[in-house]
């Protein structure tokens, strides 16, 4: 049993990396557009700083709680700028 939890944390920790790697890479995308680069740059920072030192439970409960609202709103905020 303990297993299978050890193997559900390390899906939801892959998952979490590449929901804030995906936010990195908008961010990223915004500041070569020049718009708000220290927000932007800051916040760039701030992921790379719960990569590192958050640990895997920490990690996938803030990247539910922050950061996919978050990639979320970018995303269709790119949708809607498509129509």
């Amino acid at each position: 049993m303990v297993v299978k939890n050890d193997d559900e944390l390390a899906v939801q920790v892959e998952q979490a990396n590449f929901i804030m790697l995906s936010l990195y890479r908008e961010y990223s995308k915004k500041l070569l557009e020049n718009k708000d680069n220290a927000f932007f740059e800051k916040q760039m920072q701030l992921i790379k700083h719960d990569m590192m030192y958050l640990d895997k439970k920490q990690m996938v409960t803030k990247t539910q709680q922050i950061y996919v609202p978050i990639l979320k709103k970018i995303l269709k905020e790119q949708q809607d700028n498509k129509k």
